[in-house]
């Protein structure tokens, strides 16, 4: 047999079998030339057809023994066995990451825990007040009271909502009178324009302030203690909120990372349809951890500065050297742990954002949820049909 004829027609199979992918381009069709990594099918119906045209071409050969032919056989074949074998695409680092969040998330609500404890505490104790005279004068209110008192008793905080309207409404009176005066002297319009107008500015919120104030000063016992449990129920949903909030994504990150796990062992011809994307997670990933792991080892590496030496002679010539330490050590600690907290919040947050998307895509790709679907639609449509009988 001529040699150019021999396993012609397996050749052209073979070459058949290399542009199955739908990742390969028309023009690369007609040129008859890719990248090998574009040969890689994207589904289960490209590997089959792969996998066909395959045996077909090993059938066809009139020498299946020729070196090149034997050599482009196995290189198809493993690129079958690639895309029909799963292959584990989840990572540890990716774990850790989620892991470090929950654990976040873990403190922030038990942080959470004690600060709806302490509201529900306030709150108890606006409804526990007893009646009592709330009658205060403009000149026996302060200019500053404990923000933390304010809930001892409806006087107490009738105390410190006038001081917090009278301190707006002296300061900004004070500041318009200051631009007033500005305003005399002022060298240009321009200035003069502004500083007028700053000071009807702060005339208006003084007067609104002054407003506030007397509506407050006419409340009795009834409507001070309505207010504060407005207030305190107010903080209570708040801090009610937060705490659901931190628990909510602390019970996301507790079912996403086994989900991850589990959806991730992708089928070959999986990756490959996926693999721009997979590419930006990883490069995603390495710069993520790039910047996370330089703060955290920025501020890791980074050293207290040395104490002062002090050195104290005494009226005898007698010398002694001491250490004191330097306050600003205090500065470059908090840098520190700041440092080292954006760097920690960088890696989980990269982690979480990549464990989230690969999770939806690999319980979208790697599952076959047909038949739960077409089964949920049945018992959907029984349970229909016997509600009109």
């Amino acid at each position: 047999m001529n040699e150019d004829l021999k396993n012609h027609r397996a050749w052209e199979m073979l070459d058949e079998a290399l542009f199955v992918s739908s990742h390969i381009k028309a023009e690369e069709r007609d040129r008859g030339e890719t990248d090998w990594d574009n040969v890689y099918p994207v589904s289960a119906e490209e590997t089959d057809r792969m996998e066909e045209l395959l045996n077909k071409a090993v059938e066809a050969a009139d020498d299946p023994y020729d070196e090149n032919f034997r050599n482009r056989v196995d290189d198809l074949r493993e690129i079958i066995d690639y895309s029909r074998t799963r292959h584990r695409t989840w990572k540890w680092a990716i774990i850790g990451g989620a892991v470090l969040a929950a654990a976040f998330f873990w403190w922030c609500n038990s942080s959470n825990e004690d600060d709806v404890n302490e509201a529900k505490a306030l709150v108890a104790k606006v409804e526990a007040w007893e009646k009592s005279d709330t009658t205060i004068a403009y000149d026996c209110v302060p200019v500053s009271v404990d923000y933390g008192s304010r809930y001892n008793s409806a006087a107490a905080y009738k105390l410190y909502q006038l001081s917090h309207y009278k301190s707006q409404a002296e300061s900004s009176a004070k500041y318009a009178q200051e631009c007033t005066q500005k305003a005399d002297t002022a060298s240009t319009k321009e200035a003069k324009k502004k500083f007028l107008d700053r000071a009807d500015e702060s005339t208006q919120r003084a007067a609104d302030a002054m407003k506030e104030y007397k509506e407050m000063e006419q409340m009795e016992y009834k409507d001070i203690k309505k207010t504060a449990l407005q207030e305190a129920n107010k903080s209570l949903g708040y801090k009610n909120s937060a705490k659901n909030s931190t628990l909510r994504w602390m019970i996301f990150l507790c079912v996403l990372i086994p989900l991850y796990i589990i959806s991730g062992y992708s089928l070959g011809y999986v990756i490959t349809a996926h693999r721009k994307r997979q590419n930006f997670l990883d490069k995603l990933q390495t710069w993520g951890f790039a910047i996370g792991g330089f703060f955290f080892g920025t501020g890791f590496a980074m050293s207290l500065l040395p104490d002062y030496k002090v050195t104290t002679t005494y009226s005898n010539g007698h010398k002694e050297t001491s250490t004191e330490p330097n306050t600003a050590n205090i500065i470059v600690l908090g840098l520190k742990i700041g440092l080292m907290i954006v760097g920690a919040f960088v890696f989980s947050f990269v982690s979480v954002l990549i464990m989230t998307v690969q999770t939806i895509s690999g319980l979208k790709n790697n599952f076959n949820w047909q038949p739960l679907i077409s089964k949920a639609k049945q018992q959907a449509e029984q349970i229909k049909n016997k509600q009109k009988a």
